[in-house]
C-alpha cells in the first residue's frame, strides 16, 4: 500500500471535461430498483422524484448486480443533518446481512472526512489513517468541499491499485491499495432513525473492459476439444445429437473434460434432462487433496420432478453442488426442455444464473462461502474453487443429458 504524498488532495480539481465525458451508462434508472439489490434483511428502499431513498434503523447497504473492476463512478448524495453518515461502496464484496470493502466516505459532521476512503469491515480508516495525528490534520487541515444540508457530488476513479475520490471537483483521496480489485458498487444508509438519505445520477464508465472475444467450445459437429480425465478420448457414453453434446449411455461416458484451464470466465449453454438426470457442469477443477484429484465447483441441474432427489437445497438446479442452494425464483423448465445457463467467474466473484434469473451470487472470500465449505465434503480442500482449472460435464450414471450453445469470454 502506497500512498502519493498527503493522503488526501483537496487542491486538484476534476477538470470541466469530465462534465461532458462520454461513455457513461446510468446505473439507476430514475423508475425503479432494476439492477440493484439489497443483501440486508432489512431497511427501506423507495424511487421517489427520480431518486433512490434509504431509510432505516440499522445499517445497511443496497448494491448495483454487476460486479465492476476499472471504472470512473459519479453519484449525489443528500443527508438530513450533522449526525447523518454514509458513503459510496466500491468494488465491495457481499453476503446476507454482510457488506465489505472500500467506501468514499459521505461525513456532514464537524469531524468532515467527506471523500477519505474507509475499509468497511475490515482495515479500517485508510485516507485518513486514524489515529495518525499527521495524516487526520493533513487530511483536515483544508476546508472541506461538502456542502452541509445540500447535494453533494461525488466521483470515484478506480484503475488498478490506483484509487481517487473527488467531492464537488476537488480531489480529496489519491491512493494506491492492492486488496480488492473488483467488487460492487453500493451506497449506505448508516442506521440513524427515522432519518432519510436520498442518491440521484448514479452513473459508471467502465475502463479497460478488453475483455477475450467470445468464442465455442463446442464446434456442433464433433467432441474435438474434449476429453477424458486423463487427457484420452471421451468415453462412448458421449456422443454429437443434432447441435448439442448428448450423455446417451450414462455411466459409459465418464466425466467429460474441456480443453484447456479457464480461472476469470463468462460462459452461457443449455441444457436438458431425461427423467431421473442428475448433471452438472464444473469449473475451476483442479488437482485437490491427498491424491491430487481434480475437483471444483459445479453447476448443478437436475431433475426436479424427482422430489428425494432435490429434497437438499444444495442439490437442485442452478446451485453450487452441495455448497450453496439456488433462488427459489430461478426454477428450471420441464424435463425435456432446454434451459439457459450463464456462469460468471471474476476472481472471488461466482455467479450462477438460471433462465435469465440470478440463481447463485457469492464470494469464496465470505464468511459463509468459507462456513459451507467446511460442512460439505471440501472441508480439507482449502484452494477449492480459488484458482485456475478445467471445465467438466459429469456423467453421475442415472439417465440421459444435453448440452448444447456452449460458449465463453475470458474476463480481464
Amino acid at each position: 500500500m502506497l500512498a502519493l504524498g498527503q493522503d488526501g488532495d483537496h487542491g486538484d480539481k476534476a477538470p470541466e471535461e469530465e462534465k461532458k465525458e462520454e461513455g457513461f451508462v446510468d446505473l439507476f434508472n430514475k423508475k425503479d430498483l432494476a439492477g440493484w439489490e439489497c443483501p440486508f434483511d432489512w431497511g427501506e428502499v423507495k424511487v421517489k422524484d427520480e431518486e433512490i431513498h434509504l431509510k432505516s434503523n440499522k445499517k445497511f447497504f443496497l448494491l448495483a448486480s454487476k460486479p465492476f473492476a476499472d471504472f470512473i463512478f459519479e453519484g449525489d448524495v443528500l443527508l438530513p443533518d450533522a449526525e447523518s453518515n454514509s458513503g459510496f461502496m466500491f468494488r465491495c464484496a457481499a453476503e446476507r446481512n454482510n457488506v465489505w470493502g472500500y467506501q468514499a466516505e459521505v461525513d456532514p459532521s464537524a469531524r468532515a472526512w467527506s471523500g477519505g476512503l474507509y475499509d468497511e469491515a475490515r482495515r479500517g480508516w485508510l485516507v485518513p489513517k486514524k489515529g495518525d495525528d499527521a495524516s487526520e490534520k493533513s487530511f483536515s487541515a483544508k476546508p472541506t468541499p461538502f456542502k452541509a444540508g445540500d447535494w453533494n457530488h461525488y466521483r470515484i476513479h478506480a484503475e488498478g491499485d490506483h484509487i481517487r475520490i473527488w467531492v464537488n471537483g476537488t480531489m480529496t483521496t489519491n491512493y494506491h491499495d492492492a486488496m480488492d480489485s473488483q467488487g460492487y458498487i453500493g451506497i449506505q444508509h448508516h442506521g440513524e432513525r427515522g432519518k432519510v438519505y436520498r442518491f440521484r445520477n448514479l452513473r459508471i464508465k467502465e475502463l479497460n473492459t478488453a475483455d477475450g472475444e467470445e468464442f465455442a467450445f463446442f464446434d456442433g459437429k464433433t467432441l474435438k476439444g474434449f476429453t477424458n480425465s486423463e487427457g484420452g478420448a471421451p468415453g462412448s457414453g458421449w456422443v454429437v445429437d443434432g447441435d448439442a453434446i448428448h450423455l446417451k449411455e450414462p455411466g459409459k461416458g465418464g466425466d467429460l473434460y474441456f480443453d484447456g484451464e479457464w480461472e476469470n470466465l463468462e460462459l452461457t449453454f443449455e441444457w436438458k434432462l431425461a427423467a431421473g438426470a442428475r448433471g452438472g457442469l464444473g469449473y475451476r477443477f483442479a488437482p485437490e487433496g491427498k491424491n491430487g484429484e481434480l475437483m471444483g465447483p459445479v453447476y448443478a441441474f437436475l431433475d426436479h420432478d424427482n422430489k428425494k432427489q432435490v429434497e437438499d437445497k444444495t442439490r437442485r438446479s442452478g446451485a453450487i453442488l452441495g455448497i450453496d442452494a439456488a433462488a427459489g425464483d430461478a426454477p428450471p423448465k420441464n424435463v425435456g426442455e432446454y434451459n439457459s445457463a450463464k456462469i460468471t467467474l471474476y476472481r472471488s466473484q461466482i455467479i450462477h444464473e438460471l433462465n435469465g434469473k440470478s440463481a447463485v451470487k457469492t464470494s469464496t472470500d465470505s464468511v459463509d462461502w468459507k462456513r459451507a465449505l467446511k460442512k460439505s465434503n471440501h472441508a480439507d480442500h482449502k484452494t477449492f474453487g480459488t484458482q485456475k482449472g478445467r471445465l467438466v460435464l459429469l456423467d453421475n450414471g442415472d439417465a440421459p443429458l444435453w448440452v448444447k450453445n456452449l460458449k465463453a469470454r475470458v474476463l480481464r
